[in-house]
């Protein structure tokens, strides 16, 4: 048993999150103690590393213009207001962080765009928003930025269940109740349904890939960064398949056909994709 997992679990069990906030500083300080003294953690097994689907978004550090490193805050200098909900439907239940720009909330933008962004694994809305820094973003252009956020129950590392069957199609598991909070959102303030878009990093842009080919109708785009093509993946052991990069690859045929159609009737996504080409999680062949 390694000594690392031990105490996460011990900290787990307390109520407290080994992989995020102060407690994942204390725990990287202690398994850089570990490996000193010749006792780190372990490589994982394939069965341990099957036991949940990482696709893991790192933290990147962004410099200003002057080349100071920002405070990792999600709150821009004029901040607008950042507040959480929770949706629910017949799928169960998610989370999610809305930030309103203050000229919207003063009534002075007419029907604003709608980025709604989708967090990796590992991350929060807080990390997202923090690390993207989207609500400096919508201050500065009068947009709506919302975060869902994936529940622990229904991912041990909050990943975005985009390997599952039953989270990839229209009006069923997650992407029904990520629709569901972009329609909520939509209908509560004076947003442009023409300018609606789903973002996501990781997990999250192959979450936000079945977005936009379930729901053409509702989005007008989609930005996807480091992420997998529709229907890449349909159980665990395929999922380690497409993110090494089996079957992925231009020209090869996907199961990405919309299930219904989009505007004007158009059956066609406008995509976005940034994917490194080293990235040694998901093959730059899905991108």
């Amino acid at each position: 048993m390694n000594i690392l997992d031990t105490i996460q679990r011990a900290l787990a069990s307390a109520g407290l999150d080994p992989q995020a906030g102060p407690m994942k500083g204390v725990t990287d300080t202690i398994g850089k103690a570990l490996a000193s003294a010749g006792v780190g953690p372990r490589a994982a097994t394939t069965t341990e590393r099957a036991s949940v689907i990482e696709v893991v978004a790192g933290e990147a550090v962004r410099q200003d213009d002057d080349g100071d490193q920002p405070k990792a805050d999600a709150s821009p200098a004029h901040p607008g207001e950042f507040f959480s909900r929770a949706y629910s439907n017949p799928a169960g239940t998610r989370s999610y962080k809305l930030y309103v720009p203050a000229r919207l909330a003063a009534g002075q933008v007419d029907a604003a765009p709608m980025v709604v962004m989708l967090h990796g694994c590992t991350q929060s809305p807080d990390d997202f928003a923090a690390g993207t820094r989207m609500n400096d973003l919508a201050d500065r252009h009068g947009f709506v930025v919302v975060y869902p956020e994936q529940s622990a129950n229904a991912n041990g590392s909050r990943c975005w269940n985009w390997f599952q069957p039953g989270d990839q199609a229209r009006d069923a598991g997650e992407p029904s109740l990520i629709a569901g909070i972009t329609r909520e959102v939509a209908s509560q303030y004076n947003i442009d349904e023409d300018r609606i878009f789903v973002a996501g990093l990781s997990a999250g842009a192959a979450m936000a890939i079945i977005l936009g080919a379930t729901y053409p109708d509702l989005y007008a785009a989609v930005g996807a960064h480091s992420g997998l093509p529709f229907g890449a993946a349909h159980d665990m052991a395929s999922a380690f398949g497409a993110m090494n990069g089996a079957g992925a690859g231009p020209g090869t045929p996907t199961r990405a056909r919309s299930t219904a159609s989009g505007r004007g009737g158009r059956r066609f996504m406008p995509t976005i994709v940034f994917h490194g080409d080293r990235d040694h999680t998901v093959n730059v062949r899905n991108g």
